[in-house]
């Protein structure tokens, strides 16, 4: 279990508010992808229900759990990152987390995208708010990423995070059209 994931919503939000070196935007992306993953974990399971246990909607809504979990991980991590990266001098250090939240946040729109277009249920406007959460994260992961690399314009990094946040934009573009 994350440490975040004992907060309540209104500690973890006034601690985004601070002006302290903790969380930030990154925190805020992860937060985004966390709950896009609740979204995809509750429209699959309603999904699979609709469709009389449908395998894939029943693996999906797995899929999004560990998703969840892993982007709670992420967010703990990203509330030092950036401090502990600029102590030691090195911003690059501060990229690793929103780049794994960018590829966490492409799955969960992917998920989202695959509920949404499963069928046309009261629940379906969820599943693209899924899909739009998730690209909403992985769009402030690249500019997280970015700002961190600033001074390494030919880091592979930057490549995988354009990459996440183009499939999560895709995957959004598909929901919507749902």
């Amino acid at each position: 279990m994350s440490a975040v994931s004992r907060q309540s919503v209104g500690d973890l939000l006034n601690e985004l508010a601070s002006v302290s070196e903790g969380p930030s935007a990154g925190s805020a992306a992860a937060l985004a992808c966390a709950q896009a993953a609740a979204l995809v974990e509750l429209t699959a399971t309603l999904a699979a229900k609709r469709l009389g246990g449908d395998e894939t909607m029943s693996r999906l809504a797995a899929s999004a759990t560990v998703l969840q979990s892993a982007a709670l991980v992420a967010l703990d991590h990203e509330r030092t990152a950036y401090s502990e990266a600029a102590k030691g001098g090195n911003l690059a250090d501060a990229a690793d987390t929103p780049l794994a939240v960018a590829q966490l946040a492409a799955q969960v729109a992917d998920g989202a995208a695959k509920v949404a277009c499963s069928g046309r249920w009261p629940f379906t406007p969820d599943a693209v708010a899924a899909a739009i959460l998730a690209e909403s994260a992985a769009t402030i992961a690249v500019l997280i990423v970015r700002a961190n690399l600033r001074d390494m314009p030919n880091d592979s990094r930057l490549t995988s995070v354009e990459e996440a946040s183009a499939l999560a934009s895709a995957a959004a573009g598909k929901a919507r059209a749902a």
